[in-house]
């Protein structure tokens, strides 16, 4: 459905009152909205106040003629798309080679025919619009190219941030923590069995979950002193997730060479810009969802730790190898190697 247009306006632009009054007589009753000037002086102040759609402008008048209203007309960025009808007894060619140089868009010649007029400005109004609203789209688009280029930037900007934030948390942590994004957590935590699942809805299910991790430690040959602390870290883990999010999934994984506690629970997540700084300060923060003391013992008491977080929720992979690492191998996590 098309939007109603308002009433096209029209200013004309003559010394003579005779002219102006037959001009208004054959235009108003069609609907448009007809504006006048007589002082030639002013035609560009009038045009710019009144933002005509078309301009009916006299070639001869005193002090300044049609041609040199035009070129002024053409010459400023608020009027150079106005169509410009220039109206003159002179049908010399010469006239109309002034006037086409000067900018005007077509001519009426005196003694003024109604049905020519008529449609000459009908003709013109339209086209007028039609380039008023292609500009109004170019604008638009230029509009949307603009902002998506300064999306583009801040995504290219948060990446950077995001891929900044990895390396300094996985420094600090001696490359025991590794900040992933979702999507992409599969694939740094490593290909690995699922062993045992289940859920943490109260603190009801908290001591079957530590004994069914307990019970894949051993299972797994985990020094008894290890699985203890794998399985502490991960009721520190689940009760984290009880608090903050209401409950979680638990998954224990065989890998290789490491066992894998899986909490994936489905809070707010938590915001990834506190986390160099709750790193850095071993786990603590002020802010809610804080990290807590037990994020503090998984860095100290765990070989990896997997995190991804955000607005869908937080997934945490503890990882604890079979055997302790070498001496060698704690350097090259380090170093980052």
């Amino acid at each position: 459905m098309s939007v109603p247009q308002e009433p096209a306006t029209i200013l004309i632009i003559d010394d003579s009152p005779a002219n102006v009054r037959l001009l208004q007589a054959y235009l108003r009753p069609t609907g448009y909205h007809v504006e006048a000037v007589s002082d030639p002086t002013a035609a560009l102040e009038t045009a710019l106040r009144v933002r005509p759609d078309l301009i009916l402008l006299d070639v001869v008048m005193p002090m300044m003629d049609g041609y040199s209203i035009c070129r002024a007309l053409r010459a400023h960025e608020e009027t150079r798309l106005v169509a410009v009808v220039l109206v003159t007894v002179l049908n010399a060619p010469e006239a109309r080679i002034a006037g086409l140089e000067a900018g005007a868009d077509d001519f009426l010649s005196r003694p003024i025919d109604r049905v020519e007029l008529l449609a000459r400005v009908r003709s013109l109004v339209r086209l007028r619009r039609l380039v008023q609203a292609q500009r109004e789209h170019d604008r638009q688009r230029a509009a949307l190219e603009k902002t998506l280029a300064i999306e583009h930037v801040r995504w290219e900007e948060e990446a950077r941030r995001k891929a900044f934030y990895r390396d300094v948390i996985c420094a600090v942590t001696g490359g025991k923590l590794h900040l992933v994004e979702r999507d992409e957590l599969a694939e740094a935590a490593g290909p690995a069995e699922t062993v045992t699942e289940g859920a943490v809805r109260d603190g009801n299910d908290l001591g079957p979950a530590r004994e069914s991790i307990a019970c894949a430690a051993a299972e797994a040959g985990i020094a008894p002193t290890r699985a203890n602390d794998l399985v502490l870290c991960a009721g520190e883990a689940l009760t984290n997730a009880l608090r903050y999010a209401g409950g979680a999934t638990v998954q224990v994984r065989r890998a290789a060479a490491a066992l894998q506690v899986w909490v994936v629970d489905h809070g707010r997540g938590i915001d990834s810009r506190e986390l160099p700084r709750a790193t850095l300060m071993r786990g603590y923060s002020s802010r809610k969802p804080s990290l807590g003391h037990g994020f503090t013992l998984m860095l100290e008491l765990l070989d990896r730790v997997c995190l991804a977080t955000d607005s869908e929720g937080t997934t945490i992979v503890l990882e604890m190898r079979l055997q302790p690492p070498s001496l060698d191998e704690e350097l090259d996590a380090l170093l980052g190697n």
